[in-house]
């Protein structure tokens, strides 16, 4: 497994990367502001929100996949994300 951390801010940010294969990721937001995930067209009200103290969230991610999130309007927040390391 590989870790990073991604700074989110209100606009489109990739989270997670497409792979050639079908893996589990493990999200987690550091500060205290909630983030949205989804696709790359993720609205901060109709993606999925995750926040402080509900994570890490697993997220099966399947091949080709990516994972992208904002936070609202004017917000930035760190999260935390572990993927497999599979070179």
């Amino acid at each position: 497994m590989k870790g990073y951390q991604v700074t989110v801010t209100d606009a489109v940010t990739l989270l997670v990367a497409a792979d050639d294969k079908n893996r589990y990721v493990y999200v987690h937001v550091v500060g205290n502001k909630k983030v949205s995930l989804g696709d790359s067209s993720v609205t901060y009200a109709g993606g999925m929100l995750i926040e402080k103290h509900t994570a890490p969230i697993e997220i099966y991610v399947p091949l080709k996949e990516k994972i992208y999130a904002r936070c609202t309007t004017g917000e930035t927040d760190a999260v935390r994300v572990l993927v497999p390391d599979q070179a």
